[in-house]
């Protein structure tokens, strides 16, 4: 299992508009547990959190490569500290 209870994905790449991430394997029983529903489809929303940001994003598209869940994520907007939205993104994760 992943490290952390609230980690399903880890990025891989970044871009001006896009962010690609890629799922841990054991993110559908992490999703069961919390009551969550499929985070691939298009349109799902979820957040990235990283110790300096806290970013929301939309899952563009999804694929399988290799046995490997990815997705692909366009920025909407940050989140500030006080959980305020503001759109528009100041920094991308590393």
């Amino acid at each position: 299992m992943s490290e952390n209870l609230d980690t399903i994905g880890h990025i891989t790449d970044v871009s001006a508009h896009h962010i690609t991430a890629t799922l841990t394997d054991d993110y559908p029983e992490k999703l069961s547990a919390s009551d969550h529903t499929s985070v691939t489809h298009a349109g799902a929303h979820l957040l990235i959190k990283a110790p300096d940001l806290q970013l929301l994003v939309r899952v563009v598209r999804s694929w399988i490569e290799n046995g490997i869940t990815r997705l692909q994520l366009m920025p909407l907007g940050d989140i500030s500290s006080d959980g305020r939205f503001s759109r528009g993104v100041s920094q991308y994760p590393r």
